[in-house]
């Protein structure tokens, strides 16, 4: 919560090497999410990271490799088809990417995901996410496969995973149970 109102997160990540076209357009999208209130969480990486962090007007997150923690390295591993090809660096880069999408304590999801891939493909880091992102119910929008997303379906995305949030954050009293 900020100034009593809930904060509205999403993810901006994407590939390394993008052409400068793209870049442009990631820029525009996370000026247009800034506008709406949105805060941006990111690694960033060259390309399409910093395209999403330029954008935000300081406005963003940073989640970088060594602020990777050991629960949410743990959960990248479910993920990856081959974790133990991964040395010690890349694990802490996936495990970042955890945090991107689901909060430093791993129980704050994004609102939405907005990417680029090649070819919309759910390759290398970003494909990694992206798993797990659609495993967790997080809505997805990839340049590289022409999804476009525009703040009224941001906003129903937001309204979506609220709805959620509240639903997994509510406790009950057991002892009223009885």
């Amino acid at each position: 919560m900020q100034n009593g109102t809930a904060v509205k997160y999403y993810a901006g990540i994407g590939a390394r090497k993008v052409s400068a076209d793209v870049l442009a357009e990631i820029d525009k999208l996370a000026l247009l999410f800034a506008g709406a209130r949105y805060v941006l969480r990111s690694g960033g990486a060259a390309g399409c990271d910093s395209a999403w962090q330029n954008g935000s007007q300081n406005n963003y997150t940073l989640y970088l490799a060594e602020h990777a923690t050991n629960a949410a390295i743990e959960m990248a591993s479910r993920f990856h088809p081959n974790w133990k090809a991964c040395n010690s660096h890349v694990c802490k880069l996936h495990g970042r990417n955890m945090m991107i999408l689901l909060g430093p304590q791993l129980n704050d999801p994004v609102d939405f995901v907005c990417c680029w891939t090649p070819s919309g493909r759910a390759v290398g880091g970003t494909g990694q996410a992206l798993r797990a992102a659609e495993f967790f119910g997080i809505p997805i929008f990839n340049l590289g496969r022409g999804d476009a997303p525009d703040l009224r379906s941001i906003k129903q995305c937001s309204d979506e995973m609220f709805k959620l949030k509240s639903l997994c954050n509510t406790t009950i009293n057991r002892s009223n149970m009885r």
